[in-house]
């Protein structure tokens, strides 16, 4: 089996690809899309086929933690049913270090009822901070006006 030198910098989504499984598969693809949508890099890794990457999992998931999961620096920093809060809340690039370039907030633990500050959303669109909760809300309008506005774009262009 290989192995594969981690940096530590690099984002990894680390995947199980030989369970076969529609749930396995449907969570990995999940996963992904919620990282492409707010374009952050990453790499998968197949853990079963990558003796580091299975000694990492081994040693450093939580107790509940389930592939798909992101590592960073050897530290799991979270799986899908996390990533997903985050995503939902407004905080995956704050947990992630990747909105400010700071080091990810890594408890395993953490839950909405641990974390007192509200984080910054940025849409494609806009660099304003996020005002609480309905900023997905915005950020989620403003991306779908701008698809609008790209579609309309199209359809005039085919009239021509």
């Amino acid at each position: 089996m290989t192995s594969e030198v981690q940096d530590p910098k690099v984002l990894y989504l680390y995947l199980s690809l030989s369970t076969g499984t529609f749930a396995n598969s449907s969570a990995t693809s999940r996963m992904e899309t919620i990282l492409k949508s707010n374009k952050i890099p990453f790499k998968a890794i197949d853990v079963p086929t990558d003796d580091r990457a299975r000694s990492i999992w081994g040693r450093r998931k939580g107790p509940n933690q389930k592939l798909p999961a992101l590592v960073r620096d050897g530290l799991v920093i979270g799986d899908l049913a996390e990533v997903e809060e985050w995503n939902e809340c407004g905080e995956l690039k704050q947990r992630l270090g990747v909105a400010t370039g700071a080091a990810p907030a890594l408890s395993q633990k953490a839950t909405t009822s641990t974390v007192d500050t509200k984080p910054t959303v940025t849409s494609p669109s806009a660099s304003t901070p996020a005002a609480g909760p309905s900023s997905s809300t915005t950020a989620a309008a403003a991306i779908a006006a701008e698809a609008a506005a790209a579609a309309n774009k199209k359809k005039e262009e085919a009239k021509k």
